[in-house]
């Protein structure tokens, strides 16, 4: 009975997993009020170093996704796990 409620959760989770990604793909940013806001941004090509050998490559551009925490979710970290 266990099992069938774990997988019950994991439907649940992977459906909002999946809305997330479909609203940052459509709407490129997503905010969930009390937790904070994903955003999708471009990161520039830019000039990079190998750390193996010290060559200089390039890193194409490419998409990111950036998350900033509310100032909630912070607080309520700070007092839960720091204090």
């Amino acid at each position: 009975m266990g099992n069938d409620s774990c997988r019950v959760k994991n439907v649940k989770i992977n459906d909002v997993l999946l809305a997330i990604k479909e609203q940052l793909h459509y709407c490129g940013r997503l905010e969930l009020r009390g937790f904070g806001v994903f955003e999708v941004v471009e990161r520039k090509e830019r000039k990079a170093r190998n750390p193996k050998t010290g060559e200089v490559v390039m890193v194409s551009a490419r998409w990111d996704v950036r998350f900033k925490p509310s100032a909630n979710l912070v607080a309520y970290l700070n007092t839960t796990i720091g204090g």
